[in-house]
């Protein structure tokens, strides 16, 4: 019998219960069902001990369950893009990038909400009377059901 995810996810949400901290980034089946990969985070940012007892209890209910399969618990690290609401919670005041279809902003998420996220950066611009362009804080805001891709900015800009 191959992976059945929506059991997975119910074990995942048993186990959330113990912490709220804890939340789940992505939960896939891959090599046609022979493995499980689970991406989990906390609030401060999961520690490998907190993956390994993750680990430890998908096994035992996988074995549960009569499931022979490779598992795989990990944070989603920091170069991947950013999937989960709470990622981008936890992402305030970083610097991040962000590419959509009209092109690529880096600046700092300021503001998450159920919809979305608000992201401050700062652009040249033309002011009357000045020589030369000045730089401007400016504002956007992006929804989480859009088509831009956000991965924190490493580094300096």
């Amino acid at each position: 019998m191959g992976i059945v995810l929506s059991e997975v996810e119910s074990w995942l949400a048993e186990y959330g219960a113990r912490d709220e901290a804890l939340f789940f980034v992505d939960v896939r089946s891959e090599d046609g069902g022979e493995s499980l990969v689970v991406e989990a985070d906390t609030t401060a940012g999961i520690s490998s001990d907190e993956c390994a007892a993750l680990c430890s209890y998908l096994s035992e209910k996988c074995e549960q369950a009569g499931w022979d399969v490779a598992l795989m618990v990990s944070s989603p690290g920091l170069t991947t893009p950013l999937r989960h609401i709470r990622q981008y919670e936890k992402s305030i005041g970083r610097t991040v990038e962000v590419v959509d279809a009209e092109g690529t902003l880096v600046g700092e998420i300021t503001h998450v909400c159920a919809e979305g996220f608000t992201l401050t950066y700062e652009a040249k611009e033309r002011q009357e009377g000045k020589k030369r362009p000045v730089w401007v804080q400016r504002t956007r805001d992006y929804l989480f059901s859009g088509s831009q891709r956000v991965t924190i900015k490493l580094g300096k800009r």
